[in-house]
């Protein structure tokens, strides 16, 4: 039974996630509160934390900010008590993301900084992207350039880092394929040139 719970979640997330990337808000959510409501026999906090989250996303979208905060802070509270860093830093940034969007950028500055640290605690170059380039924006609103000019530059530097590491792991890829390739056509030429001596 919980198998079958697990993957109809599962399911319900994977559908929700294209009409989210759809822009189809009002069928994500759809999708993401069915799979809550299945949730609930489940008891999977870790679940309900990552499907809480995303409904805030779809509020997010739909510019009703209270509702998603309301969804974020609920998605925060279940990841403090896991102890799910990762988690709490994407909670952060979400919220931050959205008091930029309802215009509260003091707000908006506290829970950026807080996913900043998170980020940069658990070593996550991505989180620390989301943050550092929502907080350059919310400096300059808040005309504090010194700040909004160092975490900026903070913010290129760390995505042309992660952009190389991408671009060499690209290279190597390719260098491999082509090695691959390289010797599948001389074992080819190989088996011609056997079949022929036959």
């Amino acid at each position: 039974d919980y198998n079958v719970n697990g993957q109809i979640i599962r399911i319900f997330n994977n559908i929700a996630g294209v009409y989210l990337q759809r822009l189809d808000y009002n069928k994500a959510l759809e999708y993401y509160k069915n799979a809550l409501q299945v949730n609930v026999k489940e008891g999977s906090r870790i679940l309900e934390a990552s499907l809480l989250n995303n409904i805030g996303i779809c509020y997010h979208e739909k510019r009703d900010f209270n509702l998603a905060n309301h969804y974020f802070f609920n998605a925060l509270a279940i990841r403090k008590e896991q102890g799910d860093k990762r988690g709490q830093a994407q909670c952060f940034n979400n919220i931050g993301k959205n008091y930029v969007y309802s215009r509260n950028f003091n707000q908006a500055k506290d829970y950026l900084l807080k996913a900043l640290d998170l980020g940069r605690e658990i070593g996550s170059k991505e989180s620390q992207l989301i943050s550092l380039q929502s907080l350059s924006l919310v400096y300059d609103t808040l005309r504090d350039y010194r700040n909004a000019f160092n975490t900026f530059q903070e913010f290129k530097s760390i995505n042309d880092s992660l952009f190389n590491i991408e671009s060499a792991n690209r290279i190597a890829q390719l260098e491999m394929q082509y090695q691959v390739d390289k010797q599948q056509k001389l074992f080819d030429l190989e088996l011609k040139r056997r079949e022929a001596e036959k």
